[in-house]
């Protein structure tokens, strides 16, 4: 149980710790938030804890977006946990405010020794009944007139006794239920408010998952993307070792030099050097030129 003192404690630090997340301070907002959660759970309420989970995973949520590709998977990992914390927290909540369904106990069939008595003794005044008509029918039908008796009728109790009726069927105890007090609107609004929040808190965990989904393919290639790599090696060597096996062969300035065939490496630098001698261009005939069509222009 929170006690009052640590619950107002941890409800003036709340609006601090949104402050540093709408001001964007989001490294400060982490710093403060884990600071509050250092503290024993005994002592934070669960809507408290459920806040400073939710904000803490924003602060990590939007720096996953700004950070490196390298920072972000760590923070979207921060991310991912603080989300399933609060709602697992709004879970616990949620339940424990619901009361549970109240059940009325069905009324007993057993029956009661009582009417037992009543039915065994009517069931024993049929019978009775029922063996008197069948004497007198018998006597009826009798057509010796000689042996002609008149039938006295006997009458024939039964006792109720335990070795003619079955045992008296016992009545299932009845269980002591006190049901709840139903909550009141204020309560009913509160669980509502929670229950939208969850669904909040749970776009926002579908949303990390969907980037960490998305950063899978640049992380780990796939067969396909490992198969054209692959590829693309080979037909690559294969380029490389069929240009390898032509021949070099030299620059050829003029039409009159000879093409020299070289098969060393070192080869290339010697061929350069038997290759004929060309003079540096000489610009003295262009300026000339220029200044007398500059001379030409002035007059």
């Amino acid at each position: 149980m929170v006690s009052e003192d640590a619950y107002c404690s941890m409800k003036s630090n709340l609006p601090e710790l949104k402050r540093l997340l709408e001001e964007e301070h989001y490294i400060r907002c982490v710093t403060y938030g884990e600071r509050l959660l250092s503290r024993s759970h005994e002592h934070i309420h669960p809507i408290h804890l459920v806040y400073i989970h939710f904000f803490l995973a924003m602060s990590h949520d939007i720096m996953a977006r700004e950070a490196t590709r390298a920072r972000r998977c760590f923070e979207l990992n921060r991310a991912e946990k603080h989300y399933l914390l609060a709602i697992t927290s709004l879970n616990a909540q949620i339940s424990d405010a619901i009361p549970p369904p109240s059940y009325v106990l069905p009324a007993s069939p057993a029956l009661s020794e009582e009417g037992f008595g009543k039915r065994s003794r009517r069931t024993s005044d049929a019978s009775q009944q029922s063996f008197a008509s069948s004497a007198t029918s018998i006597s009826d039908t009798d057509h010796e007139p000689t042996f002609k008796r008149p039938f006295h009728k006997r009458t024939t109790s039964f006792t109720h006794s335990s070795s003619y009726c079955c045992p008296p069927i016992q009545k299932l105890p009845e269980i002591p239920f006190a049901p709840q007090s139903a909550l009141s609107d204020l309560e009913w609004v509160f669980l509502a408010d929670l229950s939208c929040f969850r669904g909040v808190v749970r776009d926002h965990l579908r949303n990390i998952v969907d980037l960490k989904q998305d950063m899978l393919p640049s992380a780990v290639p796939t067969a396909h993307s490992h198969n054209r790599t692959q590829s693309t090696t080979l037909a690559h060597s294969r380029s490389t070792s069929h240009i390898s096996a032509i021949p070099i062969m030299s620059h050829c300035r003029t039409q009159s030099t000879p093409a020299i065939e070289s098969s060393k490496p070192g080869s290339r630098f010697a061929n350069r050097r038997m290759l004929p001698y060309r003079p540096r261009f000489d610009p003295t005939s262009v300026q000339k030129l220029c200044s007398e069509a500059l001379h030409e222009l002035r007059r």
